[in-house]
C-alpha cells in the first residue's frame, strides 16, 4: 500500500534459489492505493525470493527508490509449518491420503531437494511418497535430532529383548509413529530394518553412531498394519547398557494414541557361540570360565576328568542369549575336592559343542 496515488506502477521482477527469473504480473488498486504482485508460477520449497520494484511514479510525477522485499517459503511436506519434517508431518500426509484430501498432495515435483517445485495433479501415487521421503532424508541429514521429554499418553508400550533384537510392540490401531533411542555408542551398535517406500508403507530411519542416537519414523496403510518395530543390537563389549526409548504413536486422523519414554537395560548379546579359556590356568582351587550364547537355548557346562568321566555339571538349564561366566571350585558332584591334574570343560547348546583343557594344581 502507498500513502499517495500512483501515476505509474513501474516494473516488478523476482528471483529465487529455484527460479532465475520468476513470472510475475502487477496491477494497481486505486481504491486503496495498493500495488498487487501476482506470482504466476508455483512457489518452490524452502525458497528465498527477492522481489524488486522500480520506476514507480507517484501522483506528482516523482519517482520512488527501488524497493526490495525478501520472502522465505515453507518446506514441502512441513504440514504444521514449524520448519521440521517429522512424524507429525508423516501422520498428516497419511491422513490426507486416507481421506482423499488433495491439499496434502506433494507431487509430481521438479527441481532439487529441498527446493522442489510441486505441481499437484489430484492423484496420490508413488511420486507423492518419494517427494515426502526425499524431503525427510534431506531434513534429517541437514539437522541434528534429539529426544525431547513429552507428557505420557496411554500406557507404556511393551518393549522386550529377544536375543539380539529389541522389539517394540505397537497398539492395534497404530497407523504412524516415531521411535527414538539413545544408547552408548562405545558399547553398542544399533540397526533396524531397511527403509521402505511404497504407496502403502513408509519406513524411514536415521542412526548416528557418533552420538548414539537412532530415529525410526513410519506410516502404514496396509490391511494388516505394522505390529512391531524391531531394533538389532550388536555389542562391542560384554557389558549390559542402559538405553532410553521415546515414542509417539498416531492413530487415525492424526490422534496421538501412545506417547512416552522408558529406560531399559539392554542385555549384551554376542554374535556367535564361544567357550573361552578359563582363568587362572593352572589354578588352585577356583577358576572362571566365560562362554557366549547368541541365542536362547538349553545349555550344559560339564567338567570331565582325563579319563572322560563326568566330574561336575556347572550349568544344566535353559539360558537366555548373552555373555556368561561360571566358576568351578574344584569339587565334584558329591562336594568333594578332586585331585590335581588335567580336566576338561565342555559346553553343549543348540547344536554347538566346544571343549577346553585346564590344569588343577595341588
Amino acid at each position: 500500500h502507498f500513502s499517495q496515488p500512483l501515476l505509474d506502477i513501474g516494473d516488478a521482477s523476482a528471483t529465487s534459489i529455484a527460479y532465475a527469473n520468476m513470472d510475475v504480473t502487477t496491477s494497481y488498486s486505486a481504491a486503496d492505493t495498493a500495488l498487487i504482485v501476482q506470482f504466476n508460477e508455483p512457489y518452490a520449497s524452502l525458497d528465498s525470493i527477492t522481489l524488486t520494484i522500480s520506476n514507480i511514479l507517484d501522483w506528482s510525477g516523482s519517482s520512488t527508490d527501488i524497493k526490495e522485499f525478501s520472502y522465505t517459503t515453507y518446506m514441502l511436506a512441513d504440514y504444521d509449518k514449524n520448519f521440521q519434517i517429522d512424524v507429525f508431518d508423516l501422520a498428516a500426509y497419511l491422513t490426507g491420503w486416507t481421506n482423499g484430501d488433495f491439499s496434502y498432495e506433494l507431487g509430481p515435483i521438479t527441481g532439487t531437494v529441498p527446493h522442489f517445485i510441486p505441481t499437484p495433479n489430484n492423484v496420490y501415487d508413488l511420486r507423492d511418497v518419494m517427494a515426502f521421503v526425499q524431503m525427510w532424508y534431506w531434513y534429517h541429514q541437514t539437522n541434528s535430532f534429539a529426544m525431547t521429554s513429552l507428557a505420557n499418553v496411554g500406557g507404556f508400550l511393551p518393549i522386550e529383548q529377544l536375543d539380539r533384537s529389541l522389539i517394540v510392540t505397537l497398539p492395534e490401531d497404530a497407523v504412524a509413529g516415531q521411535v527414538f533411542i539413545q544408547y552408548p555408542p562405545n558399547s553398542k551398535i544399533l540397526s533396524t530394518a531397511a527403509d521402505v517406500t511404497t504407496e502403502k508403507n513408509i519406513y524411514l530411519s536415521k542412526n548416528d553412531q557418533n552420538t548414539g542416537q537412532m530415529l525410526v519414523e513410519w506410516a502404514d496403510l496396509s490391511q494388516d498394519g505394522m505390529q512391531t518395530v524391531s531394533i538389532d543390537a550388536q555389542s562391542l563389549d560384554r557389558d549390559n547398557s542402559n538405553i532410553t526409548i521415546g515414542y509417539t504413536i498416531y492413530g487415525a486422523d492424526q490422534q496421538i494414541i501412545s506417547r512416552g519414554m522408558q529406560n531399559i537395560e539392554l542385555k549384551a548379546v554376542p554374535d556367535e557361540y564361544a567357550l573361552h579359556n578359563n582363568y587362572p590356568n593352572p589354578f588352585n582351587p577356583v577358576t572362571t570360565m566365560l562362554y557366549d550364547l547368541p541365542e536362547t537355548g538349553y545349555t550344559r557346562l560339564i567338567i570331565y576328568d582325563l579319563m572322560g568321566r563326568q566330574v561336575q555339571t556347572l550349568v544344566d538349564q535353559p539360558m537366555a542369549a548373552g555373555y556368561y561366566r561360571q566358576q568351578w571350585d574344584g569339587r565334584n558332584t558329591k562336594g568333594q575336592m578332586v585331585s590335581g591334574g588335567i580336566y576338561f570343560y565342555q559346553i553343549q547348546t543348540n547344536g554347538f559343542t566346544r571343549t577346553r583343557k585346564m590344569l588343577l594344581l595341588k
